[in-house]
């Protein structure tokens, strides 16, 4: 060392001393290892760093070692090569003891965001041994699981579990392979670890055929074993076995096993069946097929596929309705950061499905309301949580089946689930979809069954039924929930006469089916006279009569009625409400005569 040099060292070293003096530790151990790497009394240096950070701290290490290793299932001989110099509670600087060199710093003050959203999809991080590497692609998502594949340098990835809460900060979801050996195997005892979507590695093509090998032979070996099933997709099916089969081989194109499985229940097809026996027989792990001797009705197809379903959340889909794949991943994040939700909705392209929307309903009334009015299976998905501790399935089948039940079993089983909890809707396009409806028909006009104004009734009759009898709602919830089954009767008919006018005007007469609405709301309020103050009474029965007036006067037919026919029926209802505000009740108003006596008035003039 030149003259010049030794004495510039000198001037460096009595300032790290000062420096370590005044306790400046991370300027002066900066100074140090400067020293070190120009050759500077090394010895000297090196054991004093030791015997000042490193050997008081030994125990410390150890016992952090020991815990760190304990709680992420690590086994290994291997000899830790790296020391730590702590010059702060977060702040390292690392020495490789068998090359006698220092790497730099690790800070461990910095984790992953507080609020950053939890992620499905797990990573694999390969052919690495520093953690300081690791550590910006462990932070960027919380990951479901961080793979870490060493196949060399152990010695030096194990030596940062020396240092305090490590596991907690960075590798509390972390598994954690010796060679990529141990990786396969790992992969194919235990199914219900994901396998990593994501993989960080110079090498990750080769990595990439690896886990689709995995894949591939989880498919075909994980029958009997899928106890981590993240999202049962459910379709019950009757009479659509090419649909079907189109349908779900749509759905096993996509790149999961464990997290997904696919439930079917064929509902005693007699009709298109070569479709269900191809599915009957696929080989992938991923399908479960049931089928029924003979139809059960639609409730218990449903309830079918929910009871054979092993997921932690359940999404029902019309086996007409195809799902985009390419937007399963994001739904199940969606999933995953809502875990406290009861119930939620999955929207799609088509008619059946709305604009979608992020909306959080609140627990009780609001969340009720919008169980209730799940009128498309498709898209619906439970919480087995909840599904689970609201007992569900049992309560389902000691329910006696009105047209309610047997109609709309999601609704049933929306509410149900959602007693304690709350509803969320999903902005996720997850379905496109077909419709077809049933028809019946009447007088020798077509109607789609469902919309018949009579079967309308008893759909309501029976919903106000369940919510009665077997929904546990107090008298405000049940108040709130009966005027909306109301309200909603009148706007079902309303629609189904706009959309069909030609059709219903030869069945009946929108007053005559407005009359027969309010008809049987009567009995409602009768029935329920002993559970009603004589103020409840009054004002469910003012209720009534607003919307029976609402409704007459949106008079659906005015789209094919002439100019003077719009007017007449205009009068007719001006008229009945003056007879009505004189005392005359709504059933016993006569619209055909009112309107005949107006034309009867013109002419006359």
């Amino acid at each position: 060392m030149e003259r010049a040099d030794l004495m510039k060292n000198d001037i460096i070293y009595q300032k790290a001393v000062e420096l370590f003096e005044q306790e400046d530790f991370d300027e002066a151990v900066e100074l140090f290892i400067q020293l070190y790497e120009s050759d500077y009394e090394k010895d000297v240096i090196i054991q004093n760093l030791y015997n000042c950070f490193v050997v008081p701290n030994e125990k410390e290490f150890q016992r952090n070692f020991e815990k760190n290793i304990k709680a992420l299932h690590v086994c290994s001989n291997e000899k830790l090569l790296l020391d730590f110099i702590p010059i702060s509670d977060t702040k390292y600087y690392i020495f490789h003891k068998e090359k006698l060199v220092f790497l730099g710093s690790i800070d461990i003050s910095n984790s992953r965001p507080e609020e950053q959203e939890a992620e499905i999809h797990s990573v694999l991080i390969a052919d690495t041994w520093d953690l300081r590497e690791m550590i910006p692609f462990i932070n960027v998502k919380a990951w479901n699981s961080v793979y870490i594949l060493l196949n060399e340098n152990i010695g030096e990835f194990l030596s940062f579990l020396k240092l305090p809460i490590i596991e907690e900060k960075y590798l509390h979801n972390a598994v954690i392979f010796q060679n990529d050996i141990l990786m396969k195997q790992f992969f194919l005892e235990y199914p219900q670890f994901y396998l990593p979507k994501e993989i960080v590695s110079k090498n990750k093509m080769d990595y990439d055929r690896i886990i689709n090998e995995l894949h591939q032979k989880r498919l075909e070996d994980m029958k009997g074993h899928r106890d981590n099933v993240f999202l049962s997709i459910c379709i019950p099916s009757y009479g659509r076995g090419s649909v079907l089969l189109e349908n779900v081989k749509n759905l096993l194109q996509v790149k999961y096993d464990s997290e997904i499985e696919i439930v079917v229940s064929n509902n005693g097809s007699t009709e298109d069946v070569e479709g269900y026996e191809t599915v009957k027989n696929l080989n992938d792990s991923r399908v479960t097929y049931y089928a029924f001797g003979e139809n059960q009705g639609y409730a218990a197809n449903v309830c079918k596929t929910l009871e054979l379903s092993k997921g932690q959340f359940i999404v029902f889909c019309s086996d007409e309705d195809f799902m985009k794949t390419e937007n399963l991943h994001s739904y199940m994040n969606f999933l995953l950061n809502h875990m406290e939700a009861g119930i939620f909705q999955a929207t799609g392209i088509g008619p059946n499905f709305a604009k979608p929307m992020y909306q959080k309903f609140a627990k009780g009334i609001e969340s009720f309301v919008r169980a209730i009015n799940e009128n498309y299976l498709t898209g619906l998905t439970l919480n087995r949580y909840w599904v689970e501790k609201n007992h569900v399935l049992e309560r389902v089948v000691a329910i006696e089946e009105t047209r309610f039940v047997y109609a709309y079993m999601q609704c049933v089983l929306a509410c149900l689930t959602v007693e304690e909890t709350f509803a969320c809707l999903s902005p996720i396009i997850l379905w496109e979809s077909v419709v077809e409806g049933e028809t019946v028909e009447e007088k020798g006009i077509e109607i789609v069954s469902y919309m018949h104004y009579e079967d309308r009734i008893e759909q309501q009759n029976s919903a106000i039924w369940f919510i009665e009898n077997v929904m546990r709602v107090n008298l405000e919830e049940w108040w709130t929930l009966m005027k909306g089954r109301i309200r909603k009767t009148y706007f079902l008919c309303k629609l189904a006469y706009s959309e069909r006018t030609e059709a219903y005007r030869k069945l009946i007469d929108w007053r005559e089916l407005c009359k027969s609405l309010h008809k049987n709301n009567i009995k409602l309020l009768k029935k329920n006279k002993k559970k009603l103050s004589e103020y409840g009474l009054k004002e469910l029965g003012q209720f009534m009569e607003e919307q029976f007036f609402e409704y007459i006067s949106q008079n659906p037919m005015q789209f094919i009625q002439s100019e003077q026919e719009r007017v007449n029926y205009k009068v007719s209802e001006e008229m009945a409400k003056y007879q009505f505000h004189h005392g005359k009740s709504i059933m016993e108003i006569d619209y055909l005569e009112l309107e005949q006596q107006w034309e009867m008035f013109l002419k006359g003039l």
